[in-house]
């Protein structure tokens, strides 16, 4: 037999499992929708950045760029964990220079 404590427990689990699931629909959304102006950003960036005449201004371009990339790997990491937890993912067999993966790492 179901008590009305059981029924209110029941209730706040599907309430919880619905909020999980929307905000990682949300989640993935907002990452989605930054990845177009990051790439516009970097895309800018790399068209500007020939043009920029003093070492002190290629210096700060070359941080600028940088770190767009960075955020765009952060979008694209989290997006990929997102398709994880939602077991949509693919994997792939690559080849993998691990020497130079390590030295990019360290």
């Amino acid at each position: 037999m179901i008590s009305v404590a059981n029924m209110s427990t029941l209730a706040r689990l599907e309430q919880e499992i619905l909020l999980t699931k929307y905000s990682k629909i949300m989640f993935a959304s907002v990452n989605h929708e930054l990845r177009t102006p990051i790439n516009v950003i970097i895309s800018t960036l790399t068209l500007l950045s020939p043009l920029v005449l003093s070492e002190k201004a290629k210096s700060l371009f070359k941080i600028m760029q940088q770190s767009a990339t960075l955020i765009l790997h952060l979008i694209n990491d989290t997006l990929d964990l997102v398709q994880m937890q939602a077991k949509n993912f693919n994997l792939f067999y690559d080849e993998v220079n691990l020497k130079g993966l390590l030295d990019e790492v360290s």
